[in-house]
């Protein structure tokens, strides 16, 4: 299939032609980015044909040579760009390590069981040294974060008597357990990074269901004491849809004004994975942040960013910015026959809209007073010809 490096391998100047325009775009924009260089730890080995073990431990890995190609060549690039915060490793290396993950890929689906290996901490330890090394030696003026998720419950007994084993160790960390394993993992890098949702995995050292935003709270003591600003890399509902005052993202962006925390990202990732206009169909998606649909956490983090000071600005009042509206399906230049769903999302800053109208050739077709907005259409009997679909 098709692969996201795919015209970085066979046509690097138009790759970074694109990358440059999106930078480009960005800075123009006063925005900051994260780059992430190993989103999904499999994907460089399967493009090699090896397993995820090879990238790992082994330095004259086919794995490792192209992501060390790939990130010289975007760390040279980008070195004096103002827009890049700060540099993350990968995404939640630490929660397969130490695991039996050639048995689970058995019945089940990980991310990488197209190049399943059984891997370590310690294994991961070491790569992510070698992975700093390499950026810090092309450049050393940028903060690296791991990216690791929330260390397991059982993390750090699972390092001494592992899954992969065969003699899995699921005995509860305690606070100092997990502040050892918080420390070893992120030795190499200069921000921990963790991410959190309400899960049965939140629920510990005394927190009931409801309160798992509390160990935000361990995390970022802990934190403090090894030395190291904390990076909650992710967060947010389980159905962002449903998020109300004094639910789980409610209190955490408290918690990051509260606490202080360095750096926050609320999940607002992947709106649209199979089409433009299908959201929280998946479970990737169910957090996200799509106007109309979580006005009160668009609102609320605006509220955040606002009282931390962070250039964006509460509406004033009266709220005299209109309301924002994007037609999202069909596309520009889309060729459409028969009956037609149209689909927008629409927002007023953090508040509803009144309502959404829906319009070809510059007449009201349908009229939409609540989300999700979307409508039917029928084009059966049109000539064909150009029509010009708004809402």
């Amino acid at each position: 299939q098709r692969g996201d490096l795919d015209l970085w391998k066979q046509n690097p100047e138009a790759y970074w032609k694109i990358m440059d325009q999106m930078m480009d775009a960005l800075q123009a924009r006063g925005i900051k980015i994260v780059p992430v260089f190993a989103w999904n730890l499999g994907q460089f080995p399967s493009m090699n044909d090896e397993q995820v073990d090879a990238l790992l431990t082994n330095p004259n890995s086919r794995s490792w040579k192209l992501l060390e190609s790939y990130i010289s060549q975007f760390a040279m690039r980008y070195r004096n760009y103002a827009g890049i915060l700060f540099y993350e490793l990968g995404n939640e290396f630490n929660l397969p390590a130490d695991l039996d993950v050639n048995k689970r890929c058995e019945t089940a689906k990980f991310l990488m069981c197209g190049a399943k290996a059984n891997f370590s901490s310690a294994d991961i330890i070491a790569f992510t040294k070698r992975l700093s090394d390499l950026i810090r030696s092309i450049d050393s003026s940028r903060k690296l974060s791991s990216g690791f998720a929330v260390p397991r419950p059982s993390a750090e007994h699972l390092r001494q008597r592992p899954e992969l084993a065969g003699k899995a160790d699921w005995t509860l960390d305690t606070v100092a357990d997990l502040e050892r394993n918080l420390a070893d993992m992120n030795r190499y890098v200069d921000i921990i990074s963790v991410h959190l949702y309400p899960n049965k995995e939140g629920l510990r050292f005394g927190a009931g269901p409801g309160e798992e935003y509390r160990l935000i709270q361990v995390i970022k003591q802990a934190a403090d004491r090894i030395g190291k600003p904390l990076f909650v890399g992710e967060f947010g509902d389980a159905d962002a849809r449903n998020a109300s005052p004094g639910g789980f993202s409610d209190q955490m962006l408290n918690q990051v004004i509260n606490l202080k925390i360095p750096y926050a990202a609320i999940w607002a990732w992947q709106l649209y994975i199979k089409n433009t206009y299908t959201s929280y169909d998946t479970v990737h998606t169910m957090p996200s942040l799509e106007p109309g649909n979580t006005d009160y956490l668009i609102g609320r983090f605006r509220q955040t960013a606002a009282r931390l000071g962070s250039g964006v600005q509460p509406p004033a009042t009266p709220d005299k910015v209109p309301p924002h509206v994007v037609l999202t399906w069909p596309l520009e230049c889309a060729k459409v026959s028969g009956m037609q769903t149209l689909y927008a999302v629409a927002s007023d800053g953090g508040d509803a809209v009144e309502h959404v109208d829906f319009l070809v050739n510059g007449e009201v077709v349908e009229t939409k007073v609540a989300s999700p907005y979307q409508v039917s259409w029928d084009a059966k009997d049109l000539k064909p010809g150009e029509y010009t679909l708004a809402a």
